[in-house]
């Protein structure tokens, strides 16, 4: 019973199946992860240029948040800014 699991490690389908039993067990939670930003993005990156929000529900989402040029961006603070100040 001594090394064993050495022997079976120099064998293709051992690695192959070591591979495969990582990649479908992170597989659901990347695809959540994926699915969750493009249906309905954080603040954070609704204040970074998106300019999509959500509704009520995630399904009122359509698309994928968009990420706003710098010199956009700079327009967008200095509006902010215009507001807050007076």
């Amino acid at each position: 019973m001594y090394y064993v699991f050495m022997q079976m490690l120099s064998s293709g389908p051992a690695w192959l199946s070591i591979i495969l039993l990582i990649t479908v067990s992170l597989l659901p939670d990347v695809i959540k992860k994926v699915l969750c930003r493009a249906m309905c993005p954080t603040a954070t990156e609704r204040a970074q240029g998106g300019g999509q929000t959500c509704g009520p529900s995630a399904r009122a989402c359509s698309g994928f948040p968009g990420r706003g040029s710098p010199t956009t961006l700079l327009g967008q603070k200095r509006q902010f800014e215009a507001q807050t100040l007076g």
